[in-house]
């Protein structure tokens, strides 16, 4: 190909280029947009004119080489950009305002925009995930989530797997006992009854689907460990759902394939095993049956795994759906102001009152997302409810709410948490050794 024709060509490509980029990120008029492209691609042909005069003929397969490559770059800026996909759960990177006193700023906020932005990302990222999973047969995130033989997905990072898999020490043994006993004392001197649960996390309630080097590296479970130590201490009247919930292994799916959560039916099982315990404090309660609810096998998407993986249609959900039959009694009301400015509560506290139940019972669950299937029922058997999201119990909520049970539900992921006492109780503490003093 002749030089002169292949700089008309490379020419007219880049007053393209140049008119997209100033009419997507600079100005829609098309008159400032096609000026500026203009000015500035005479300004490139007359800053390599003289590189060009010493060209000679141009290999016509080097021509298309360029051309393949104009045309990855520039497509995704013709094309109208994506959204970012709400199962990213972030906010996409904003176009960046450009500030003269931070001119380098500005550079780096276009990369990020455009990694966010560019025309056929979400397609792409599909299409990775597909031929990774599909063809080659391996997770596109090994870091985050790992894939079973029989497409098990689990939650394996670094520190997830410390936070469930490193021993207590004999010390922190004690201290989250002595934590529970001053905690306990705290609510019985009020009246209130405390109960402790703690579900298992799904590697190790399903370690045999795991790959090898995953099932040694969840060999040890922290949940294991203190269940065994709870046994010397009855009066803090721990709830053991691991081995409730074991009971029904054999006979369905505990976990949802694609989720780090247990399932509805599972969950039902475990709100038996909590009011079943509860009753033999409270015989005035009742508890629902099976035979209450409707039971379904139900198929459906989605799975915070699946999330992870950047498609939430990769690999199946089946579960159940639990109905009570003739429908819910309890409704939601809303907090009161003190309670919805509590920090961190306000935005995810729940609260129910269900006038269809013949006790005045005020249950208080302390929670995170493994309770999102326990409290409608448990919401149908007491007077008053409340969830509020917390991975330790508040004193400051307890002495607003004034329930008369307490039920602390934490994942066995956050047991290391309970080594330390919550702020508010080292407060309520302080107080008490001042009395003392006194």
């Amino acid at each position: 190909m002749k030089t002169r024709n292949y700089t008309i060509i490379l020419l007219v490509l880049s007053l393209y280029s140049l008119f997209i980029l100033t009419e997507r990120f600079l100005s829609k008029s098309l008159l400032i947009s096609g000026s500026i492209s203009i000015i500035i691609t005479a300004g490139i042909y007359f800053i390599s004119k003289n590189y060009l005069l010493h060209l000679q003929r141009v290999k016509t397969i080097h021509f298309f080489g360029i051309i393949i490559f104009y045309t990855a770059i520039t497509t995704p800026l013709i094309h109208e950009m994506d959204q970012l996909n709400d199962y990213e759960k972030r906010i996409p990177a904003p176009f960046p305002k450009f500030e003269a006193s931070n001119i380098w700023a500005f550079p780096k906020g276009l990369k990020a925009y455009f990694n966010d932005a560019f025309a056929f990302r979400n397609t792409l990222i599909k299409s990775h995930i597909k031929v990774q999973t599909e063809i080659f047969d391996v997770s596109p995130n090994p870091q985050s989530v790992s894939i079973s033989k029989d497409n098990w997905l689990f939650f394996v990072p670094k520190n997830y797997i410390e936070q469930c898999s490193k021993p207590l020490t004999e010390d922190e043994l004690d201290k989250i006992v002595d934590n529970l006993k001053f905690k306990k004392k705290f609510l019985n001197d009020r009246g209130i009854k405390f109960y402790l649960t703690i579900p298992p996390i799904k590697a190790h309630f399903y370690k045999e689907k795991l790959p090898h080097r995953l099932q040694l590296s969840f060999k040890h479970s922290k949940l294991d460990q203190l269940t065994k130590h709870l046994k010397k201490y009855p009066e803090i009247n721990f709830i053991d759902l691991d081995t409730v919930l074991k009971q029904h292994k054999k006979i369905m799916k505990i976990y949802y394939q694609s989720d780090t959560h247990w399932n509805k039916l599972a969950a039902f099982y475990a709100y038996q095993a909590i009011m079943k315990r509860i009753i033999n404090d409270f015989p005035q309660l009742s508890y629902l049956k099976l035979d209450d609810m409707i039971v379904k096998e139900i198929e459906m998407q989605g799975g915070d795994l699946n999330d992870i993986l950047g498609d939430p249609t990769l690999f199946p959900k089946s579960g159940y759906s639990v109905l009570r039959r003739g429908g819910e009694k309890a409704v939601k009301v809303k907090p009161n102001d003190f309670l919805s400015k509590i920090p961190r509560l306000s935005q995810e506290l729940i609260i129910n009152e269900n006038k269809n139940v013949n006790n005045k019972l005020k249950l208080c669950v302390f929670r995170d997302s493994f309770t999102e299937y326990l409290y409608p029922h448990f919401s149908e058997n007491f007077a008053r409810s409340s969830y509020p999201w917390r991975r330790d119990i508040s004193a400051k909520y307890i002495i607003h709410e004034q329930p008369d049970i307490v039920i602390h539900e934490l994942l066995e992921r956050f047991i290391f948490k309970m080594v330390d006492l919550p702020l508010d109780f080292k407060v309520y503490q302080n107080i008490m050794v001042t009395d003392k003093v006194k």
